[in-house]
């Protein structure tokens, strides 16, 4: 029994699946559902291989039949192990939404339409695609719209799920790393590690609750700056500033808990500042430098003032003055970085290319 009671007449049966650890409703897209229900009109115990459909859909299986302890439809991930519950709907040809009951038990359940809700049961809001349109968003658990279709952000949600796994079974934690240069499209290109800058613990940690929660972004603010990150894949994404236009790769290492405390700790940014700044504080944020050793600072040649290369970005954008004592700046000498080290140079980046973003840019200071 995996089809939901739906409204007399005419109906379109809409496939939804439930992620147990954030708890958010996803529909399937159009070309999953039609396999779906091509197999239920000849059994309602088959396995139904989501294999030729792309992506990652190629590791998952339906069970419509579902397990021995719940015969409801479940969703295996071959890869990883991972299940989640799966529901057919019956709605009407020009339904909107649906409205599901949901229940939290160590992991999110669907609440079967038989039974008397439990205490707790919670109902999520489903907008569902019009019938032949498998690009309109989901709804977004993070501050914005993702921008993908559905089938690209179930790809995401299943592949970040299979590198959380895979972390957790080695005892591994996440570190989030933010890319120095603007220009490279892809992590891979940098192989660095001095073209990586990090978070601070606080904002680690909450960049990584919110990707092992299955939200598509989190907010965060550096200095004066807000920023959105996106998260992308299983372990990467973009840094975006919205009010600038400014956006840069972000990067998740999956380390060990002592490692992560030692890329954390202060220590490890004490060649953040220099001796004779390392005292002071930023004159835009008004945050001392010394209580925000994972902010990159920039010392303007010439006068010598400091400033957290996030707070100055937006003159460094306009060519403007020392915000302190008025001089002229030389922004290329002031944002300048050595040229990185690239695994191989495609097409649309050179390592020359790469360099000259860094120095008019401020790179390494979370623009």
């Amino acid at each position: 029994g995996c089809a939901a009671g739906g409204p007399p007449g005419a109906t379109r049966a809409v496939w939804v699946s439930l992620d147990p650890r954030s708890g958010q409703v996803i529909q399937y897209p159009e070309a999953v559902a039609e396999r779906l229900e091509a197999a239920l009109s000849v059994s309602s115990s088959q396995e139904v291989r989501l294999a030729g459909l792309g992506g990652v859909y190629e590791s998952l299986v339906v069970h419509l039949g579902g397990t021995r302890t719940n015969g409801r439809p479940v969703q295996v991930n071959a890869m990883t192990g991972g299940k989640r519950d799966v529901r057919r709907l019956l709605v009407a040809p020009e339904a909107t939404e649906a409205r599901l009951p949901v229940h939290k038990h160590r992991v999110w359940r669907f609440v079967n339409e038989d039974t008397v809700p439990p205490e707790g049961t919670e109902y999520r809001l489903l907008p569902l695609l019009p019938p032949g349109d498998d690009t309109v968003d989901s709804p977004s658990l993070g501050a914005g719209a993702s921008g993908r279709s559905p089938a690209e952000e179930a790809a995401d949600r299943e592949h970040r799920l299979a590198v959380l796994t895979q972390s957790e079974r080695q005892g591994l934690v996440g570190v989030w790393e933010w890319c120095r240069l603007t220009a490279v499209p892809d992590p891979s290109l940098v192989q660095e590690p001095d073209f990586w800058g990090v978070y601070s613990p606080e904002q680690n940690a909450e960049i990584e609750e919110a990707w092992k929660a299955g939200r598509y972004d989190v907010s965060i603010t550096i200095g004066i700056r807000n920023y959105d990150i996106d998260f992308r894949g299983g372990d990467g994404g973009r840094q975006v500033d919205k009010a600038l236009r400014k956006s840069r790769l972000v990067r998740r290492r999956a380390v060990t808990e002592e490692e992560r405390y030692a890329v954390l700790g202060s220590s490890a940014f004490s060649s953040n500042v220099s001796e004779r700044v390392a005292d002071g504080e930023c004159a835009i944020c008004f945050s001392a430098f010394a209580e925000t050793p994972s902010m990159p600072v920039v010392t303007l040649p010439g006068c010598g003032h400091a400033f957290h290369g996030a707070c100055i970005q937006h003159i460094a954008d306009k060519k403007g003055k020392c915000p302190f004592c008025r001089s002229a700046v030389d922004w290329a000498a002031a944002l300048a970085l050595p040229p990185p080290t690239l695994s191989r140079a495609p097409q649309a980046l050179s390592v020359s290319a790469a360099a000259t973003t860094a120095s008019a840019d401020a790179a390494g200071s979370f623009a």
